[in-house]
């Protein structure tokens, strides 16, 4: 499994959008842990490493990118189509709480960005915040 690690190559030298890339990282970095101690449902897989895709896309695009709408429609567009993820509530599930895990990070990330996304959402992951 591939996993996102935050590089020097992605500050951008905004404050403001190198702190919400790392909190997107770290919510990265959090789950691909939780994956690795879990059997979890090959659609949670795929899912993780959409999304290592396209935040690594954003990280290497630089700030032009990420203050465009794109750059989060991209994001809000993958938690639409994707969740909740069709394995949930079969047999190939594994209960495994990683997909609500995901859910809810990534729901707060988006609305920290005043995103309008679906129902749902909570706090960022308890006490798992990256340290700035």
């Amino acid at each position: 499994m591939r996993h996102l690690r935050w590089k020097r190559k992605y500050v951008t030298g905004n404050t403001r959008i190198d702190r919400r890339n790392k909190v997107l990282a770290h919510l990265l970095h959090t789950v691909d842990q939780e994956m690795r101690t879990k059997e979890h449902c090959q659609d949670m897989e795929e899912l993780y490493q959409t999304l290592v895709k396209v935040a690594e896309e954003r990280f290497s695009k630089g700030e032009a990118y990420v203050d465009s709408e794109g750059s989060d429609e991209a994001i809000r567009d993958l938690v639409r189509t994707s969740l909740p993820l069709n394995a949930r509530d079969t047999p190939a599930c594994r209960d495994c709480g990683i997909c609500d895990l995901f859910q809810e990070g990534i729901m707060d990330w988006l609305q920290q960005a005043n995103v309008s996304v679906q129902p749902g959402g909570g706090p960022m992951l308890g006490n798992n915040k990256p340290s700035q």
